[in-house]
């Protein structure tokens, strides 16, 4: 996109995260992300009982949220977590598909898809797949004003599929 190329900073994101791909030197804050999404294993280390947030990974609330939902509750939280987004992308599907106003189509396919980017991005984020961006996991990163946003967004949602159904 060319808004990349407007300010010097994102041009420096980029360049820095795939010169951190090429050469293997990942950031702090993502090389700890990753140790966190390691160490969570298959079931977990408990809730609590993560050492990444209390210790080593900055921020770690908003932006690497589910590095931590990954530590704590391992890969079976995670896909969890992964499958209820993608029930909500589904809902909002089936409500567009099955609407009869063309408004409301739009309305809930928009709603889905902003969800299921929102959380896309924050996991890729997380994993390393793409560049920090500070993008927040719906529904569970801290932060007021994009929890309220999502909230109102599915209480939308809800009114839309009260009228398809």
């Amino acid at each position: 996109s060319i808004f990349i190329f407007m300010k010097k900073s994102k041009l420096e994101r980029i360049n820095y995260f795939l010169k951190s791909i090429k050469d293997g030197e990942y950031s702090y804050q993502l090389k700890q992300s990753l140790i966190g999404i390691g160490r969570g294993g298959l079931t977990g280390c408990n809730i609590g009982k993560s050492l990444q947030k209390f210790s080593y990974l900055p921020e770690s609330h908003t932006d690497f949220i589910f590095s931590i939902i990954s530590e704590e509750g391992g890969m079976l939280f995670s896909v969890i977590l992964i499958l209820c987004y993608l029930a909500i992308v589904f809902v909002g599907f089936r409500t567009a598909v099955k609407s009869d106003d063309l408004f409301g189509r739009y309305l809930a396919m928009g709603i889905s898809v902003s969800i299921f980017f929102q959380s896309f991005i924050n996991i890729a984020v997380a994993m390393g797949l793409m560049p920090a961006t500070g993008i927040p996991l719906p529904f569970v990163s801290h932060g007021g004003s994009a929890i309220l946003a999502n909230m109102y967004s599915i209480g939308i949602l809800l009114n839309v599929l009260k009228d398809v159904e």
